[in-house]
């Protein structure tokens, strides 16, 4: 999904400022730039009905870098920024590349869907594990003796 605002005045082209929404298709990157700063690098894959497209994100600030790095491949993710937009020529065949660069980045949750599964995955491993009966005892005991702790109550020695 992408969303762009721009205006052109007297032949020139005021900065176009993006948001896209999709997933990382790669762990986001460190990467030292010539004069000795940092940069992070991130692909993302957005979806936009039936097409795909891969946006090249650059992230300058430390806080966007941050926020960068705590992803990993696969989560989805939301970045703002400036557009950048390159005509390249591949084998004779002319692309267009775009790349954002990042003010914002938010990492989102993954989709309802994915959640649900994950969350009914675990409780079918929690339910997976059933106490032998030594071990119910054993806790059936400890509870027991919390309680008479508590209450200052002296324990039943069976003769």
């Amino acid at each position: 999904m992408l969303s762009a605002v721009g205006r052109v005045r007297k032949g020139t082209m005021k900065m176009a400022r993006v948001r896209v929404l999709g997933t990382l298709s790669d762990s986001p990157v460190p990467r030292k730039m010539k004069d000795g700063g940092l940069c992070v690098t991130a692909i993302v894959r957005a979806k936009d009905g039936n097409h795909t497209r891969f946006w090249h994100i650059a992230a300058l600030s430390r806080t966007v870098q941050a926020a960068l790095l705590h992803l990993s491949e696969g989560n989805p993710v939301a970045v703002q920024g400036t557009l950048k937009a390159e005509i390249r020529e591949t084998n004779g065949e002319i692309t267009l590349s775009f790349g954002v660069m990042a003010e914002h980045v938010l990492g989102l949750p993954p989709p309802v869907e994915t959640r649900m599964k994950q969350e009914a995955d675990e409780t079918r491993s929690e339910r997976s594990r059933i106490p032998t009966t030594a071990e119910w005892l054993a806790h059936a005991q400890e509870e027991e003796d919390a309680f008479r702790l508590s209450r200052r109550v002296p324990r039943k020695t069976h003769a």
